[in-house]
């Protein structure tokens, strides 16, 4: 003990530093790089993303440009320091540094916390060293920190690190009023910066110190609200570089991200997830959702913790675990046991709020989270994980209540004078908490799999596009997932990282989630590839500014059908479209398309139309117009109604009688010219009908393609009309061929059908007795010699291979369009045999198939899973076609839904059910350029966190829609007597220059009203304004309108001018920074003037008694220098 005296103040940093380099000598592997999952690397180009952090709003770099979604300025101080670490430490071992360092800092952090907060707590000036080392231990020995750490992410890590650094200063100045504390608090907030990159860690910290700022006020009253001010000011000061920004993004871009489609399949699992583990015993024991996390290795399925999760199953480990989490829950009782201790209750209640965010809403402890997310949806959102959110604070708070523990427990071998040593104890705590996480001591601290040699290839890349212009936007393939998780052949899964070693935007499906553009583009690309439709990939190519293709053939599929990644079909198309291979090493490969090196532009010319594209599988607006500016300001545009037809969910559509109908009014009372495109000959397409056998008599009906409803006025696009065939002979049951099609047909019972005939061409009619009728080996063509003929001659279709229009809106403004469908219910109880089965990989819980009267119910439990399969077999792939799927999500997770094409054994759809009883409409694509197949229709039923799960379905029925969705998605408006025409844009561009991603200026010269283009995604917040050539004010704003469906576009009127494009959100971003160097000025060189304001309060506030009087008088003598 006496050794111990001499070295009381260095044996806790000993101690900690000494297990520090234990875990990092047995967790690191030489020659690797920490890569995987979700990763931060500026390192692979540091000058590259520090000056994107310099300009964090506008996001050019991703996609197509996207206001930025999390913090990316808090960043900045991280890569400043890794940059500079980089200059003694070799490139692959920076993030190994930091997030190590980050476990160290937090320990020691949580040492000095647990010293200051035990002092304040028990009222005591007895040096506690041994508790604070033991919660500091045990911060660093508990499962959270390993499941945090496991695949780590900077913003976790780095939140670990300093969130006791942050409570420490946030504690002592509440308690003090010191300014030199608060001048601390607010420089380690730049510091910690990277701590809120997830935005979400900020609103932790903020919840947290809001109970102590309470609980002071609560009890101060008003003699505090200076010096909480002062500390919520400093807050905010500190923070608004970053802050400002996101709030921009949460107050009008989140909905960005609450409507992709990959947040809107994973927000549901994540929270059931997380649910699963919210019950009170996991809670204490800091077990979370990554226990029950998956992954492939070697295409096979394995708990991405199986090393954890098989230690914690031990039965001695939860004894381990069940006698920490009693001390620490009486320690943290036992902080509000003295009751002149400010924050008396403060823990007590930081503890239940962790617990309640921890539980998901489980349980009398969910209360609270269901509660704030059913009233605050983005709240729901924000927390959908809450491990990852709240288990570091509740790993921290526990190891205080170690802390309390320990030192409550040696005041009472004093007290009672025992032989039992609090260091005894303190060493029992920290042979338990070892026990506890013993695999961290075998290398299972950090995933072997986020530990890798990136192939030298990478390098070589980026040193390529490095001597490149920075301002041209590169393509990723292959593209074959909406998921942006990839697996590759050299080890990596993750959600990719090439952004980070290339200063040019690249075009990446990571970046769906964040921009309705980039999930758009994919969503057409991946049409137009799988149709292999090269004039489409061209266009698009095009529209959306594409200057590079990458192509990386080392991404593979686990388990998955290898020819969906289509690389040798990729390398093909690239000789197709005659793009020139400029580069190459090993599986990488670079085409060059086009050689324009800015974003701004100005189109030959273009047409003025509107309507609806965002996350459509096509344009047809592109299609049929090439360029376009959508605006509704000019009486010349054109309108395409149907726009929307290939979304993957339909909602305008209603089913009304074999009919869908969609109402749409016109944008004023003007008539409107309806115009119906034009069939090209020679071309199959899909024509309902309704078929009549009477004796001696074949009819054939044509239904109208479309029908229009305008009030009292009706009108209809014809098809083919009436066709009638003679029979000389009479039969009770025929069969009838038609273009290889063969139905059967009853006497006097007509039938509606659709028929794929080829336009002008003469259609052959077969019709023979069902009595005697053969057929071929391949079932396709009558063979008897009994048959008689019919045609349909070529004459029947000159007025479809016209154009044909109709005037709407002369009385009304108010239409329906009315387009004829046949419905196929499919038969619930026809599965597909090997399809329908517990299907979870790993064998986990219970799942079951209930048929009942027309319904079928899928019921999963403990994480089970039920699938089921159904052939849709009536409408050939060949056909777009709509899936009405009504059903009942009463319990659970909604019904997964796959829709996969037989023919190429890809998944083509996937989707949620929506929640509770629906009727829910979707589209399913037409393929055009493979073999005709059939789809099928597999559902997943599961139970993600344990729950039950229950999910009914009452019917699924296949509608064939007429034509195809290209014609029908073509059908346009436009005002009567202003037929749009294409306009030559009269805008050139002389010079132009950008500054950072935020600002563009150009001079321009416009003979006539033209059109320039900035080729980022469109935002509202782009702004331009023009000023004369010599002139250096601005004289008005530009009209801002989209171009292509996707870009920003101005209307530049004729003259000779100078354009600024700037992006005003950018200016919230220059705030925060003059917001945080005026509070840096005030703290560090005007500390006399903040000292003298807070030391007014000094005397006063933790008195017994508080005379408001007294305080303002000695805060003016105070500020005058008085004393």
């Amino acid at each position: 003990m006496k050794l111990f005296s001499q070295f009381q103040h260095t044996f806790p940093y000993i101690c900690l530093i000494s297990l520090w380099l234990i875990i990092v000598l047995t967790n690191y592997i030489p020659g690797t790089w920490l890569i995987g999952w979700d990763n931060l690397l500026p390192e692979l180009n540091f000058s590259v993303n520090v000056a994107r952090t310099l300009s964090p709003v506008w996001q050019e770099s991703q996609g197509f440009g996207l206001l930025g979604g999390i913090a990316h300025a808090s960043e900045i101080t991280r890569q400043l320091l890794l940059w500079l670490a980089s200059l003694v430490l070799p490139k692959d071992t920076l993030r190994y540094a930091w997030t190590f360092g980050m476990l160290l800092l937090g320990a020691i952090g949580t040492y000095h916390l647990a010293l200051s907060v035990i002092k304040a707590q028990f009222q005591t000036k007895v040096e506690a060293t041994i508790p604070a080392l033991t919660a500091a231990l045990y911060y660093l020995l508990n499962p959270a920190t390993v499941q945090n750490f496991y695949v780590p992410l900077e913003a976790f890590s780095s939140f670990y690190g300093f969130l006791p650094w942050l409570l420490l200063l946030s504690f002592e100045y509440l308690q003090t009023f010191s300014v030199k504390t608060l001048r601390n608090f607010f420089l380690l907030l730049i510091l910690a910066s990277s701590a809120f990159h997830v935005q979400t860690m900020f609103i932790v910290f903020c919840m947290v110190l809001s109970v102590f700022l309470i609980e002071l006020v609560v009890k101060k009253k008003k003699a505090v609200a200076l010096p909480v001010t002062i500390l919520l000011v400093t807050l905010f000061c500190a923070t608004a570089f970053w802050f400002l920004p996101v709030g921009y993004f949460a107050a009008s871009g989140v909905d960005n991200t609450i409507l992709s489609k990959q947040n809107q399949l994973a927000t549901t699992e994540s929270y059931l997830l997380n649910q699963g583990f919210g019950d009170f015993t996991n809670i204490v024991f800091h077990k979370g959702y990554w226990l029950e996390y998956t992954d492939i290795i070697n295409n096979k399925t394995v708990y991405l913790m199986q090393a954890l999760r098989d230690h914690l199953a031990q039965p001695l480990v939860a004894v381990t675990q069940t006698l920490l989490a009693i001390m620490a829950i009486t320690g943290l009782i036992l902080s509000a046991s003295k009751k002149k201790a400010l924050f008396r209750w403060s823990f007590v209640i930081i503890t239940l709020l962790t617990w309640g965010m921890l539980s998901a809403g489980t349980g009398i402890l969910g209360l609270l989270f269901t509660a704030i997310t059913q009233g605050l949806p983005l709240f729901y959102q924000m927390f959908r994980v809450t491990f990852t959110k709240w288990s570091i604070m509740y790993g921290l708070l526990a190891s205080l209540g170690i802390g309390f523990f320990v030192f409550y427990f040696g005041e009472l071998t004093k007290k009672y004078h025992l032989k039992f040593k609090t260091s005894i104890l303190a060493v029992i705590i920290f042979i338990l908490s070892t026990i506890t996480v013993w695999p961290i001591f075998k290398g299972q601290l950090i995933y072997d799999q986020v530990q890798l040699r990136i192939p030298e290839a990478y390098f070589e890349l980026f040193d390529f596009f490095d001597q490149q212009p920075a301002a041209e936007r590169i393509m990723v393939l292959p593209a074959h997932s909406f998921w942006d998780w990839r697996f590759h052949s050299w080890g990596y899964r993750g959600s990719g990282f090439l952004w980070y070693g290339i200063k040019q935007p690249l075009v990446d499906r990571n970046f769906d989630v964040w921009s309705m553009t980039n999930e758009t583009f994919y969503a057409q690309l991946s049409q137009a590839l799988n149709d292999h439709d090269t004039e489409s990939i061209a266009q698009l190519i095009n529209q959306y500014d594409i200057n590079y293709i990458l192509l990386d053939e080392s991404v593979t599929i686990p388990n998955g059908n290898q020819s969906i990644l289509q690389y040798s079909e990729t390398e093909q198309l690239m000789k197709e479209l005659r793009f020139k291979e400029v580069w190459q090493h090993d599986f990488l490969h670079v085409y060059q398309v086009s050689d324009q090196q800015s974003f701004l532009s100005t189109p030959n010319s273009y047409f003025l139309a509107e309507g609806e594209s965002t996350m459509t599988s096509t344009n047809p607006i592109s299609q049929n117009l090439d360029d376009y500016v959508t605006t509704v300001s000019d009486n010349q545009h054109m309108i395409f109604p149907l726009s929307w037809l290939t979304r993957e969910q339909i909602d305008q559509f209603t089913v009304i009688n074999d009919t869908l109908r969609y109402k749409y009014q016109l944008p004023d009372n003007q008539p409107y010219t309806l115009r119906f495109p034009t069939l090209k000959s020679g071309q199959s397409y899909n024509f309902p009908v309704t078929i009549t056998y009477s004796p001696h008599q074949l009819e054939l009906d044509f239904i109208p393609l479309v029908r229009i409803e305008n009030g009292i006025d009706n009108y209809e696009f014809q098809s083919l009309g009436k066709q009638i065939i003679p029979l000389d002979n009479s039969y009770q049951q025929i069969y009838l061929e038609v273009n290889n099609q063969i139905l059967i047909l009853d006497q006097n019972k007509p039938r509606t059908i659709f028929l794929h005939l080829v336009t002008n061409t003469e259609i052959p009619i077969i019709i023979a007795d069902a009595k005697a009728a053969q057929f071929s080996e391949t079932g396709i063509g009558l063979t008897t010699n009994q048959v008689e003929r019919g045609y349909i001659t070529r004459s029947a279709w000159k007025a479809l291979l016209q154009s044909q229009t109709v005037e709407v809106g002369k009385k009304d403004p108010n239409l329906e369009i009315v387009l004829p469908t046949v419905g196929t219910e499919i038969a619930l109880d026809n599965s597909v045999p090997q399809q329908s089965q517990a299907c979870d990989v790993l064998k986990r819980g219970e799942g079951s198939v209930e048929k009942g009267l027309g319904t079928i119910t899928f019921k999963a439990s403990n994480r089970g899973a039920i699938c089921y399969g159904w052939l849709l077999d009536q409408v050939p792939t060949s056909d777009f076609q709509l899936l009405q799927i009504k059903g009942d999500n009463s319990v659970g997770r909604p019904m997964k839904v796959f829709i996969e094409h037989l023919g190429k054994h890809q998944i083509v759809r996937e989707f949620l059910t929506p929640e509770g009883e629906y009727e829910a409409v979707y589209s399913l694509p037409a393929w055009s350029d493979v073999e005709i197949s059939s789809y099928a229709l597999n559902i997943e039923a599961r139970s993600l966190g344990g729950e039950n799960t229950q999910n009914k379905v009452s019917s699924i029925v296949q509608y064939q829609v007429p034509l195809g969705s290209d014609l029908l998605s073509s059908v346009s408006l436009y005002q009567t007597g202003n037929i749009p025409s294409k306009i030559t844009n009269a805008v050139e561009i002389i010079n132009q220059q950008q500054f950072g991603t935020y600002q563009y200026l150009a001079t321009v010269e416009s003979s006539s009203d033209g059109t320039l283009v900035l080729n980022q995604a469109f935002d509202p917040g782009w702004i331009a304004f023009r000023t004369l050539e010599n002139n250096y004010f601005p004289t008005n704003l530009l009209n801002h309108e989209s171009f292509n469906g996707w870009a920003n576009a101005w209307i530049i009127p004729q003259g000779n001018w100078k354009i600024t494009i700037f992006y005003l959100p950018q200016l919230l971003h220059f705030l925060g920074i003059i917001v945080g160097l005026i509070a840096s000025y005030f703290l560090i060189f005007k500390q006399s003037l903040v000292s003298r304001l807070l030391a007014a309060f000094s005397s006063s506030v933790f008195s017994s008694r508080i005379d408001m009087k007294i305080i303002l008088k000695k805060v003016r003598n105070r500020l005058l220098g008085k004393g």
